[in-house]
């Protein structure tokens, strides 16, 4: 991954139009890291949380039935995210200037990072796609693995996950794989004559919920749902532009630690600030 260091918005908003001149992707989205040594990673594939998505999910789901009943896969998702659990979900933000907010905001003894994705692809929250991998966050560690292995291996061989082309894998992956296939079903009818590119299983996409709430409205809130692919042996390996099945390229550009407080005094002159990243009565005090 390319990395950049700045030292002001304005060396930062360059570097941005260098991006732009280079890459001529749809849609950019940006995430700003306090530490520039921190992993880029959803929650759920850090490492004191692989293998419980399931479980987390449960319990948030068992709490809060309420909250969660009449909501599609990935609006559970973002409300279990919005509620700091651990998801499949990375935030990111449409706004650049926010994410660099964020990048500063904190740690001031360490650089800070803000990492820059691109792709031609947006998800809305009723994509198939989206749908399936949101899915996945109902299923234990074991059948997900198994879910992998079946989506690669019919990855290379040009092959789709269709009724016809199940009926020769080994026992235990094909259990997995039907537990799934049933499970999609429930929620959605057409599932039923499936046939699945397996390259969906396996890549991570920009989504946008249908579930939002004022903050994530003010910081121009958007995700990054991961596929299967990761296997947290690599930052975001299926994200850097010469990764396979690649869907997402990204750019890091570091933030100079020494450069911080000066940046975020920089932004509070263009309205990006913690009260209106943040809109509760308590920022909104702190202010004033």
């Amino acid at each position: 991954m390319e990395e950049k260091t700045i030292s002001t918005v304005n060396e930062f908003i360059k570097e941005l139009e260098k991006l732009y001149s280079k890459n001529p992707a749809r849609y950019h989205f940006y995430r700003g890291e306090e530490n520039a040594e921190w992993k880029s990673l959803p929650s759920i594939l850090r490492k004191t949380n692989l293998g419980k998505e399931k479980e987390y999910r449960e319990k948030v789901l068992a709490e809060y039935p309420e909250e969660y009943h009449s909501l599609e896969s990935i609006d559970v998702l973002a409300k279990i995210q919005h509620y700091f659990s651990h998801t499949r979900l990375l935030e990111v933000t449409a706004n650049p200037l926010t994410a660099l907010y964020f990048a500063c905001a904190e740690h001031l003894n360490k650089n800070g990072a803000v990492y820059i994705y691109s792709s031609d692809t947006l998800l809305s929250y009723e994509s198939d796609k989206a749908y399936m991998l949101a899915m996945l966050s109902k299923f234990p560690q074991e059948d997900q693995n198994n879910i992998r292995k079946v989506a690669i291996e019919f990855l290379e061989a040009d092959l789709l996950i269709n009724k016809s082309n199940i009926n020769g894998l080994d026992p235990e992956l094909q259990r997995s794989l039907i537990n799934f296939i049933y499970a999609l079903m429930r929620e959605r009818s057409d599932f039923a004559n499936f046939r699945i590119n397996p390259a969906h299983l396996l890549q991570s996409y920009f989504v946008k919920p249908a579930y939002n709430n004022k903050r994530t409205q003010n910081q121009e809130g958007a995700y990054i749902l991961f596929g299967l692919e990761n296997d947290n042996k690599k930052q975001i390996p299926y994200l850097s532009p010469d990764a396979k099945n690649n869907n997402i390229t990204s750019l890091k550009i570091v933030v100079d630690k020494e450069a911080k407080t000066n940046i975020i005094n920089q932004l509070k002159i263009l309205n990006i600030t913690k009260s209106k990243l943040f809109p509760d009565i308590q920022n909104a005090l702190f202010e004033l």
